[in-house]
């Protein structure tokens, strides 16, 4: 992963984490390890009342504000 954005979500979403993935990364794999982490986050899944949209994004994809993380 490259790049991390957490922005405001759509109705019935808590918000939404886009995920800009690195150069050469497999989106199925990220995808699936990164879900799997999230799933097991007591405290996130504690916070969260109507869940998190995941958005896995190109490595040369432009997304605005600024990120959440940046590798």
């Amino acid at each position: 992963m490259a790049r991390a954005h957490l922005s405001t979500g759509q109705p019935g979403s808590d918000g939404t984490l886009g995920l800009v993935l690195a150069p050469g990364a497999d989106a199925a794999v990220t995808g699936r390890a990164l879900a799997a982490a999230l799933a097991a986050d007591e405290v996130l899944r504690g916070a969260l009342v109507q869940g998190l949209d995941l958005a896995l994004l190109p490595a040369d994809a432009t997304v605005p504000g600024e990120p959440l993380f940046s590798r």
